[in-house]
């Protein structure tokens, strides 16, 4: 009978591993490419709050990107918990939330208020993954303003053959006719 194993993936860069009962892990994909974005965090909670409502459980974490990998198999045993440094507090995901704001105990919390700590993308943040570093809005707003010109340059040249054809079919031609 083959030995059980677990198979294993991280969300985030597609690190795939097969893990069996006597500890062998075996690599089916390195992965480790896709890096999680800035800060990393995010992805971790995306996918803690997936293990939350009933998804995939979280078996481990990703020797490329330290981000949790998790499993579908039904003989999967899970982490007993992680935890998320965020700025404000640390959050502990297990059997349930708790937040560590460092000033008392750990509180027991819900996916939503983790939600809020965990934040939105700001417009900065957003325009930063978009477009890319702060140095290349000079490049992009040049090849935007380049394009702009191109189309404004085509529209301009066939509006005037357009009308020079125009007026030489509606006078009679261009040569001898309709002058005289």
């Amino acid at each position: 009978m083959p030995t059980p194993h677990v198979t294993a993936r991280c969300s985030t860069c597609f690190r795939t591993e097969r893990w069996t009962a006597d500890g062998t892990q075996v690599v089916d994909m390195e992965g480790g490419r896709r890096r999680p974005s800035d800060p990393a965090y995010r992805d971790a909670w995306k996918t803690l709050r997936a293990w939350q409502e009933g998804g995939p459980v979280v078996v481990g974490v990703c020797d490329m990107c330290a981000q949790p990998m998790v499993s579908t198999d039904p003989h999967a045993t899970p982490i007993t918990g992680w935890t998320l440094e965020l700025p404000e507090a640390r959050v502990l995901v297990g059997e349930w939330l708790s937040i560590d704001r460092g000033d008392g105990p750990a509180v027991k919390a819900t996916i939503e208020q983790v939600d809020t700590l965990v934040g939105h993308r700001t417009t900065s943040e957003r325009v930063r993954s978009f477009v890319g570093p702060i140095s290349t809005l000079p490049f992009v707003a040049f090849c935007v303003a380049l394009v702009l010109a191109m189309t404004l340059l085509w529209l301009f040249t066939s509006n005037f053959f357009m009308s020079f054809i125009w007026f030489g079919f509606s006078s009679g031609g261009f040569v001898g006719g309709g002058y005289g």
